[in-house]
């Protein structure tokens, strides 16, 4: 009789483990950012350059501002960082 209250006791455990999986879900310590780049009269500016800085790493990533004067970075690490905004040079 003992044996099958053990057997029942571990049943019932591997349960609870097995019905928990679809929740315990991988986090990543990678991430993103998208923005936009206006100027004082709230006008999109495009071409301009950011740079994402870590500052733990003392290491950079690169974006420039489309048409619309948006950006992405991707894959940033989740640590400290720096943005700098380079304006577009006049034409």
């Amino acid at each position: 009789m003992k044996l099958f209250k053990t057997l029942y006791e571990v049943s019932v455990l591997l349960l609870i483990i097995l019905l928990s999986a679809p929740w315990a879900t991988g986090q990543s310590t990678f991430g993103g950012g998208v923005g936009v780049v206006k100027d004082p009269s709230q006008s999109a500016v495009e071409g301009a350059e950011l740079t994402l800085t870590n500052l733990d790493e003392h290491s950079g990533r690169k974006a420039t501002t489309d048409g619309n004067g948006g950006f992405e970075y991707s894959s940033a690490n989740s640590m400290s960082h720096n943005s700098t905004t380079t304006p577009n040079s006049p034409r």
